[in-house]
């Protein structure tokens, strides 16, 4: 969106525009700024014919979107769901809940690293070959390695 807006405003000119982020273009939307309203109109029709097939294909009773996109929310919201109204079925788009996560714009990287601690914790052997063993590596004071941090980490995640 970002280069889409810096091509329309710079006419195709090697004019670089500096500071030029997703939240300038946002905020030259919310201003009427007609280049980045098209820019905006453009992304949101894209991401709603995409939502439609998924809508059509699964039939899932809402959507969460993430990432930088929350930032616009009042620009997107409205037009995706126009978007979608008009490529999937009453029954389906009205069956279908789309807003936006509270949970930030590093959502993404929040839902990876939970779904690794699930998975380590569930699985015994990562438990222990991967997250146990450097720490029953680290040296005591006394010379020896040390089971028991391997031993209380296993026994409060068990």
């Amino acid at each position: 969106m970002v280069r889409q807006f810096v091509e329309a405003t710079t006419h195709g000119r090697s004019k670089v525009l500096r500071d030029v982020d997703l939240a300038f273009v946002i905020d030259a939307a919310r201003h009427n700024d007609p280049k980045a309203l098209k820019v905006v109109d453009r992304a949101a029709r894209s991401l709603g014919i995409a939502l439609s097939q998924l809508v059509q294909i699964l039939g899932p009773e809402l959507i969460v979107l993430g990432g930088e996109i929350v930032s616009g929310q009042d620009l997107f919201l409205p037009r995706i769901r126009a978007v979608l109204a008009s490529f999937v079925t009453p029954k389906l788009g009205d069956a279908v809940r789309i807003t936006v996560s509270s949970l930030g714009l590093d959502i993404g990287l929040k839902g990876a690293a939970a779904m690794a601690f699930r998975r380590s914790v569930l699985d015994s052997k990562i438990l222990r070959e991967r997250i146990c063993a450097p720490l029953a590596a680290v040296p005591r004071a006394g010379g020896g390695k040390s089971r028991r941090s391997t031993a209380i980490v296993a026994s409060k995640l068990g």
